[in-house]
């Protein structure tokens, strides 16, 4: 028999949930408990505020989704500059899936207008992680301004995610892998 997971964690699977069909300004306290089952001693004992949940939430391994989207890349890809299309393609793959509301970090980002609030360092550190990762495949694939490079991947990134969630399609994420090529090798695709 399965063990029942722990009050913390059914607390991050609402959040989770809730955060992602409204949310994390609109996901109160109260719809928190209520779909955690748990009581309101419970929450506040886990977490002292909402705003201490939604930090967790952001650091869960289950919000972090780009390692997700970054193994099935590698697992995909045969050399080091192939790593970079394939990185798109599981994006789209994702996108295509049909209940994506888009990156957790930047929809947060978004709501919490705060610069104070606790939740704004950690979506800080997420996007850096991910624009590191995507200027070592940069440097991997032998461009020559890795670090430019590397940003300019993680908006062709955002944005395709933008219009994949807003279209509820995954061809943004094929286009921005098209773009990404051209600007890698100088010339387009076939």
């Amino acid at each position: 028999m399965p063990e029942r997971e722990s009050a913390r964690d059914r607390l991050l699977t609402a959040a989770s949930q809730l955060f992602h069909d409204v949310g994390v300004q609109a996901a109160g306290v109260d719809a928190l408990i209520a779909a955690a089952g748990v009581a309101k001693a419970t929450f506040y004992r886990h977490f002292p505020s909402e705003d201490d949940l939604v930090v967790a939430w952001l650091r869960d391994p289950r919000t972090r989704w780009f390692e997700r989207i970054r193994a099935q890349a590698e697992e995909r890809s045969t050399t080091p500059d192939d790593r970079i299309p394939r990185l798109f393609e599981a994006v789209a793959d994702w996108l295509d899936e049909g209940n994506y509301r888009g990156c957790p970090y930047l929809n947060s980002s978004v709501e919490i207008t705060d610069a104070t609030h606790p939740a704004r360092q950690v979506i800080t550190d997420y996007l850096q992680e991910i624009e590191d990762h995507l200027t070592g495949l940069a440097a991997d694939a032998g461009h020559r301004d890795p670090r430019r490079f590397g940003a300019e991947l993680q908006t062709l990134l955002a944005g395709s995610i933008a219009l994949g969630v807003a279209r509820r399609i995954g061809s943004p994420a094929l286009l921005a892998r098209d773009v990404a090529l051209t600007m890698l090798t100088g010339a387009p695709p076939a």
